[in-house]
């Protein structure tokens, strides 16, 4: 959802959202007073970056904006929802938190999955802006797997791998790639539901397509290297290993080095093998420190 706004404000706002020296409404605020909630949201974002004040907690709103993200969340906008959530979780209010994650990620009971619905619901938004929110399942599903500790005990939030993964499924399959990539980790090994490698490879190959941080590209590599649900193929190992490596992935660096030291998928080197571990190395790798004292030596 865009949080932009070609109406914003042209003058400075109180604390409360008015502007100051002036009765007259912007018609962002002349929008959001009428319920919509969309705008609601937009104001409340419009307040939060103008009144940024030093000491905050990441995640937490200014008190200007609190009121206005409040009622874009009570009138169902999972944006607004997710985002008072993590004001709350900054706040160590987890009770309240979470059960505003469990709005925005659920989908609301009119649309079903909401995916791609072309109709429109209450209060301006369009019923795929209503519940099922990638991030929110994606939050859960991880409060879910790590047992938060924050959580447990506060909101009843207990570990439990099958939800973890039924929210993962959620957001994965809408393309969010961190739940893709956690989600083919679960199958992979069987974390919450059934081992399936060739499951597993797939999910890994969607989020790589997304995915800025080399985690899927590598893991790829090793689904080649190792054979897990596809084909056995070195070279095609090496090829995702160098992947991951060039978006930063610093596990991938030890693989590049493995592969030249070995000579698996590429003609053995010491020389290249010494040059990637000592990437890896750069990048706190104290295995690649390690295999540089044994090669060297």
């Amino acid at each position: 959802n865009n949080n932009n706004n070609n109406n914003n404000n042209t003058c400075p706002m109180n604390k409360d959202g008015q502007k100051k020296g002036s009765e007259q409404k912007t018609p962002l605020e002349a929008a959001a007073d009428s319920g919509d909630a969309l705008a609601q949201y937009q104001l409340a974002c419009a307040i939060d970056s103008e009144t940024r004040e030093d000491g905050r907690a990441d995640g937490q709103l200014s008190e200007g904006a609190v009121g206005w993200c409040t009622r874009s969340a009570e009138a169902g906008y999972a944006q607004a929802q997710y985002t008072l959530a993590n004001h709350f979780e900054a706040l160590g209010n987890m009770r309240k938190a979470v059960e505003l994650l469990v709005k925005a990620a659920n989908p609301s009971p009119s649309t079903g999955t909401n995916t791609h619905q072309k109709g429109f619901s209450v209060n301006g938004l369009r019923e795929s802006e209503v519940g099922n929110f990638p991030p929110a399942q994606y939050k859960l599903a991880l409060f879910s797997y790590l047992e938060h500790t924050v959580a447990i005990g506060v909101c009843g939030i207990k570990k439990s791998l099958q939800e973890a993964v039924r929210y993962y499924k959620m957001a994965a399959e809408q393309g969010y790639s961190s739940a893709q990539n956690n989600l083919a980790y679960c199958y992979q090994h069987g974390t919450g539901v059934e081992q399936d490698a060739k499951k597993a490879f797939e999910w890994y190959t969607k989020a790589a397509e997304s995915d800025d941080t080399g985690w899927a590209q590598r893991n790829i590599g090793v689904c080649f290297e190792n054979g897990d649900g596809v084909r056995r193929s070195a070279s095609k190992a090496v090829e995702w290993y160098n992947k991951a490596a060039q978006l930063g992935d610093t596990d991938a660096l030890s693989h590049l080095a493995s592969c030249y030291e070995l000579g698996v998928g590429v003609r053995k080197s010491k020389k290249k093998a010494l040059e990637w571990y000592r990437k890896a190395a750069e990048n706190m790798d104290d295995n690649a420190e390690e295999k540089i004292r044994e090669l060297d030596g």
